[in-house]
């Protein structure tokens, strides 16, 4: 279950039925930019799945302080208010104070500057890119396809950079 708007996504992952009718649940939280989701063709109408999402990966517990993920279970209906305040809690303490500095693409640049769990370098200079473009500021590009390519190279993912540059450079038409 989605709980925020198109740009950002706090999800419920539930688990089956563990025994006697109990659900067990975590909450996975993540960030997309709609330019960025509309550039690489995605819909921006409704909260982005966890595959497109720019920043994500993050689980609720890993923001708590013992770091442990966290699961909460559901047994029956007496468990549904303490879990609901706690999950509340944890949502509004947690997880809000976290996404709410980076809903602008300018949070999101500066997400991906710090050493916020939640992503992976080339991914998250991939996007930077591609949002950098989208905002006009291709004196900065260099650098990010400079730092692109020394993480890719001589690996699987030297391809798929190479092309993700040449598709930016074509699509701004950039120098090569």
């Amino acid at each position: 279950m989605n709980l925020l708007s198109a740009g950002e996504s706090l999800t419920f992952r539930r688990v089956g039925t563990l025994h006697n009718d109990e659900k067990s649940f975590t909450i996975n939280l993540a960030m997309a930019s709609k330019r960025i989701l509309a550039y690489c063709g995605e819909a921006t109408a409704a909260p982005p799945p966890a595959y497109a999402c720019h920043w994500a990966n993050t689980r609720i517990g890993s923001l708590m302080p013992d770091r442990r993920d966290k699961w909460w279970t559901l047994s029956d209906e007496s468990s549904y208010a303490p879990i609901a305040s706690e999950v509340t809690k944890a949502v509004a303490k947690l997880a809000i104070p976290l996404i709410k500095p980076h809903l602008t693409e300018q949070g999101l640049l500066e997400l991906w500057a710090s050493k916020t769990p939640g992503g992976f370098e080339l991914p998250n200079l991939k996007y930077k890119s591609i949002l950098l473009a989208l905002q006009n500021r291709f004196d900065e590009l260099p650098q990010a396809f400079q730092r692109m390519r020394e993480i890719s190279a001589g690996n699987l993912a030297d391809t798929g950079t190479q092309e993700h540059i040449a598709r930016l450079k074509e699509r701004f038409s950039l120098p090569e």
